[in-house]
């Protein structure tokens, strides 16, 4: 018996140097790329970092982060962020969102993020890179605000990003928005009957990047998209409902090539709509009614508008429409 005592003895003393040389590390290391991204001149800096968890977690409570990258005008600033992970391995992180505002900004415009039980779990690699293995981000009620108002809310918001096991730099991209409701200054020109939010707000894709996502994503440069399949996306507002699928490829300057195909429903209310909101002049209605109505009689149902977008040679066209330059698909 004394000598089982012993062994445990033994093992809980060896297990408790490893948590305590583990958490100090870690500490060691927000410390570390919070100094490294200062040297490079971002504002990177928290009020500070303590550490609990013993003895099966590593948990580090950062009181005050704010972080801002000069190169892209992205700021980040929150009352406290809690990461967690189990004490075998560190590189399964949990992070818990305060449920106080966070201040983002971007050179779009300033926003505020306010979420219920949000969190974030990381998977990572072992190794110096750490590179991501699969992430996935929830959420209870949310909202998200800019200066005109409440942007967007909804009850529960699930999204994932999930790395190919076969081809290091795809992942593998799912969104579910729960009672998306857009803001009032979004909802301008709807009918006033219409609903607050949306029944269906779904989308399931593949990116593969030049390199995979690992810690170079937030200290150098973000990993830029190649190829993205739209295996579905499925949005229904009211009496409106899209769907889309498609595959693009994207050049080193983001230009797309390739097609995406579309459906859409009730779109002649769409047009009213536009129409009200002065997204369409009242002199271009007849030939865009005209034109759609020719290319939803090809697709055998007249309420129900198929059609695909081209883009080819930094440019995209609707069918036979050209409908300008393409937008160039770029992470900054």
């Amino acid at each position: 018996m004394s000598r089982v005592i012993g062994v445990l003895m033994l093992a809980a003393t060896l297990w408790s140097g490893w948590w305590y040389i583990a958490s100090s590390a870690a500490e060691r290391g927000v410390h570390n790329w919070l100094a490294l991204r200062q040297a490079e001149g971002w504002q990177a800096e928290a009020q500070g970092v303590t550490r609990s968890g013993y003895p099966v977690r590593l948990n580090l409570h950062v009181e005050g982060p704010v972080l801002a990258d000069p190169a892209t005008g992205v700021a980040l600033e929150m009352e406290h962020l809690d990461l967690s992970a189990p004490a075998w391995w560190p590189g399964d992180v949990t992070l818990d969102l305060p449920q106080t505002p966070i201040r983002m900004s971007s050179p779009d415009g300033p926003l505020t993020l306010q979420a219920n039980a949000g969190q974030a779990t990381l998977n990572l690699h072992p190794g110096p890179s750490l590179q991501l293995e699969a992430m996935q981000a929830t959420s209870a009620l949310w909202q998200i605000t800019a200066p005109e108002g409440a942007l967007l809310s909804g009850s529960a918001f699930t999204a994932s990003m999930v790395q190919d096991t076969e081809t290091a730099e795809t992942y593998a991209f799912t969104v579910d928005a729960t009672n998306l409701t857009p803001g009032a200054f979004l909802r301008a020109g709807l009918p006033t009957d219409w609903p607050s939010s949306f029944d269906t707000f779904t989308a399931r894709m593949r990116v593969t990047f030049d390199t995979p996502w690992d810690r170079s994503a937030l200290e150098t440069r973000r990993p830029q998209p190649r190829k993205i399949t739209i295996e579905e996306a499925d949005i229904k507002w009211g009496a409106l409902r899209h769907r889309a699928s498609g595959d693009l490829t994207i050049d080193a300057s983001g230009v797309p090539e390739g097609s995406v195909s579309l459906q859409v429903e009730n779109w002649r209310q769409a047009l009213d709509i536009a129409q009200d909101n002065g997204a369409l002049a009242a002199d271009f209605r007849p030939q865009a009614e005209t034109i759609l109505g020719m290319l939803s009689n090809m697709g055998g149902d007249p309420e129900t508008l198929n059609m695909t977008l081209t883009f080819k040679g930094g440019s995209v066209a609707m069918g036979p429409i050209p409908l300008g330059p393409a937008p160039r698909i770029i992470l900054r």
